[in-house]
């Protein structure tokens, strides 16, 4: 149907990429490729699939289910698009709400 070699594809997600980048994108746009430190650290930032086991018991607890979390944020929140930069500073020099993806330390009382 989308005249994709689907036995160049290893799973389902990077099937839907190639469908996407083959029919639906636009022919001038380009996705960008840059791999390097700053993309790693990028990368390394997203874990996926952690799951924490606890026993359900106590008072006033709200439990939330967030499988289709990853789809809702793509579709309705703004993503940190833009050309990478390296910053190392106070991230509130950036403005009162500062925007991106930081590396930070942080304390705790």
């Amino acid at each position: 149907m989308f005249r994709v070699d689907v036995l160049r594809f290893p799973t389902i997600s990077s099937l839907a990429f190639g469908i996407f980048r083959s029919q639906i994108l636009l022919k001038d746009i380009k996705i960008l490729l840059n791999f390097n430190e700053r993309t790693q650290d990028i990368k390394d930032s997203y874990t996926g699939g952690s799951v924490d086991v606890f026993k359900p018991y106590g008072k006033n607890i709200k439990g939330y289910d967030v499988n289709s979390l990853y789809p809702y944020i793509m579709k309705y929140c703004k993503m940190p698009v833009a050309t990478v930069k390296y910053f190392t500073a106070d991230i509130y020099l950036l403005g009162e709400i500062p925007y991106g993806i930081f590396e930070v330390e942080v304390e705790t009382p």
